[in-house]
């Protein structure tokens, strides 16, 4: 009787500890409000939070933006580069203004990372909501969505943000999308977007977890969607072998000039000019590389950047050959042309060109690859070291090591030979 009353609290206080537990974690809604509708190469940006009273503050970082005329219940600070917005139930909107042009730094006003003209626009949600700090109450996340108002002649809008069911509320708006990162407590809007006059192809991709592939462009432009969806059919069994896990959806939208003749990744989507080859002369692939950033989200300082770049340009081969779009032959040409282009320091990262430099880091991941495989009698690769440093995101070299420890120790030898420390 003693044991039955024993079992009988011991789960009684469990539940409470297990309600407590959930009725502690609280959730505030943000809505980004995107109107495309109100002046050509501007958007009006609305951020509204809901339960205002679990948010103290967004701190925004105004440095790298070309927002302006912000409107709300805002903070003085001492940094120009700051804002620092305070919702309350009477103010609970952030109002501004984003104009959507912008000229990419290295190419001298000459070619643009995002676009507008009259039949489409191209763009980073990075770039309409600046990245923010915020304090908020214990245990308080937030839950974001990003509804979208375009002119009349502008019909579609993709992002790599999945769909989320219409609301009376924004009945006005022409798409909805949640926006869903549990790597952060603050939901942003990020990734490249795409609106306008457009001609998408979709497809779901994957056995053991689909993903929903969208590739997007402006009717007028020469991109050949249908080359891109049915080129990533074909190396997707191999992109599925090597990751895990794979993300739900991902977007990738193109254009032709004045945007910049090359390859952007983001989080959840990527840009490829349309005039980029899939496949370039050297037999490595614009559109594979930043597929790999996308999948791996791996990230670094500028020090250790040479490991995120010489894996992304080791798989844009890799995964080529092994799908069987190149030959073993052709395979050897493309490592003898990366080894020619890295130069001859043994330690690649003193390299003064940062292609010298992404052509020997993938070099050394061609090694460490071929090392592993045999210390491990091809029982692991190099794709189990890449799986450990997708669990962390932001990587340094000693988590490359402590990597390649875990999963072929006796490989580290080849860090000596290349100089890596």
């Amino acid at each position: 009787m003693k044991l039955v009353h024993w079992v009988n609290g011991f789960w009684a206080v469990a539940l409470i500890v297990l309600s407590q537990g959930a009725s502690a974690r609280q959730h505030y809604d943000i809505t980004y409000l995107l109107d495309f509708s109100k002046k050509i190469g501007e958007v009006f940006v609305t951020i509204k939070v809901v339960q205002p009273q679990l948010v103290k503050s967004i701190d925004f970082n105004l440095r790298h933006t070309q927002c302006h005329d912000f409107q709300g219940a805002i903070k003085q600070t001492s940094s120009a580069h700051r804002l620092v917005w305070q919702p309350s139930s009477k103010q609970p909107d952030l109002n501004y203004i984003c104009p959507i042009k912008h000229p990419r730094k290295s190419q001298h006003g000459e070619a643009f990372d995002a676009w507008w003209e009259d039949s489409y626009a191209i763009f980073r949600g990075d770039d309409l909501v600046p990245p923010a700090r915020v304090v908020a109450s214990k245990n308080a996340e937030s839950r974001a969505r990003m509804a979208f108002k375009l002119p009349k002649q502008w019909p579609h809008v993709n992002t790599g943000w999945g769909k989320a069911e219409p609301e009376r509320s924004l009945s006005s708006y022409n798409a909805t999308f949640e926006i869903e990162n549990p790597d952060r407590k603050f939901d942003r809007p990020t990734g490249w977007m795409i609106v306008g006059d457009l001609g998408t192809r979709r497809d779901q991709l994957g056995t053991a977890h689909q993903t929903q592939l969208a590739v997007s462009a402006p009717k007028i432009s020469r991109y050949s969607r249908m080359d891109a969806l049915a080129f990533m059919g074909f190396a997707w069994p191999q992109i599925e072998l090597a990751f895990t896990p794979l993300p739900p959806k991902i977007l990738i939208v193109s254009a032709d000039d004045p945007l910049w003749r090359g390859g952007l990744s983001a989080s959840n989507s990527l840009f490829l000019h349309a005039q980029r080859p899939m496949i370039s002369e050297n037999a490595t692939s614009t559109l594979l590389h930043e597929i790999v950033h996308v999948i791996t989200r791996l990230r670094a300082n500028k020090q250790d950047d040479w490991i995120v770049e010489g894996i992304a340009e080791y798989y844009s081969s890799a995964l080529l050959f092994r799908a069987g779009g190149i030959t073993a032959t052709r395979y050897q040409k493309v490592l003898a042309n990366q080894k020619k282009r890295a130069g001859k320091n043994k330690d690649f990262r003193k390299q003064k060109s940062a292609f010298a430099v992404k052509a020997a880091a993938a070099n050394f991941f061609y090694e460490l690859n071929a090392s592993i495989r045999k210390n491990t009698k091809n029982t692991a690769s190099l794709d189990q070291v890449v799986q450990r440093l997708m669990q962390k995101r932001k990587i340094a070299g000693s988590d490359l090591i402590q990597a390649v420890t875990e999963v072929s120790p006796n490989s580290l030898v080849l860090f000596n030979r290349f100089e890596i420390n």
